[in-house]
């Protein structure tokens, strides 16, 4: 959540709430996939506002990156990495 209300700062009042409608696609993707694929058409669509999109981007590397590690470790032990 604190991510969509960091994105309201770089659009005008009035295209919030469009715009809270494309990042909630991206916030309840159920793959990461799916994710991609929705912030790329955020990407598109608020051309005009790219910091949103580039946030989101980083969001979105970084809990790829946390998978990736549980991942590597089937047993979730954290511990001796």
């Amino acid at each position: 959540m604190y991510l969509v209300r960091a994105s309201f700062n770089y659009v005008p009042r009035k295209l919030r709430k469009p715009m809270a409608a494309d990042l909630t696609l991206i916030h309840r993707a159920a793959a990461v996939a799916k994710a991609e694929e929705h912030l790329e058409a955020l990407a598109r669509k608020w051309a005009p506002y790219p910091y949103v999109s580039q946030i989101w981007a980083a969001e979105l590397e970084a809990h790829q990156a946390v998978l990736q590690l549980f991942a590597a470790n089937p047993q979730g032990d954290l511990h001796n990495q």
